[in-house]
């Protein structure tokens, strides 16, 4: 079970704010846990944790001889719009894979005792993010936004292919 402490362990940590003074954090335990907690009372409590990633899914990390590099370049990106939405975009690879893919987590209901989560891949199976060892420098980026009618949108560049992507996806 994570607690509030394994913060203190976390490799990323994102801190974001709504309209009405909720606050969401967001954090990186390991390569399988992308964790989620709520506050609507400044910070004084918070909701448990719930993992982000779609499961089955793990990160790039420094320990990952195919997609170490990628873990250094920032392998997520989140977002929240109005109370209660919340949406991650991620680099994931699924079990042995070498390949890595775009993922995009989201929900309309954040602030709930146990939140609802929608996760997909959202690039094209045969267009991959990467599929070889990266060498660096890199000018991938990954970024993640939700849009006043609620809508998320994952962005994602990989300057090793060459193609941009910006999926649509509805909560």
């Amino acid at each position: 079970m994570h607690t509030l402490d394994e913060m203190l362990i976390a490799y990323d940590v994102q801190l974001r704010v709504d309209s009405l003074g909720n606050l969401y954090l967001a954090y990186a335990v390991d390569a399988t846990h992308l964790m989620l907690r709520t506050s609507s009372d400044h910070g004084r409590t918070w909701s448990s944790g719930v993992n982000l990633l779609l499961p089955g899914t793990s990160m790039p990390t420094a320990n990952d001889p195919i997609n170490r590099n990628f873990a250094t370049l920032h392998p997520w990106a989140f977002a929240v719009g109005a109370p209660g939405q919340a949406a991650v975009a991620y680099l994931g690879q699924q079990g042995d894979s070498a390949t890595l893919d775009n993922y995009l987590t989201v929900t309309a209901n954040a602030l709930a005792s146990s939140p609802l989560l929608w996760a997909a891949a959202t690039n094209d199976p045969g267009g991959r993010f990467h599929s070889a060892p990266p060498t660096l420098p890199a000018i991938d980026y990954i970024a993640v936004a939700v849009g006043p009618d609620g809508t998320p949108w994952g962005g994602y560049f990989n300057g090793y292919v060459g193609h941009l992507a910006m999926p649509r996806a509805h909560g």
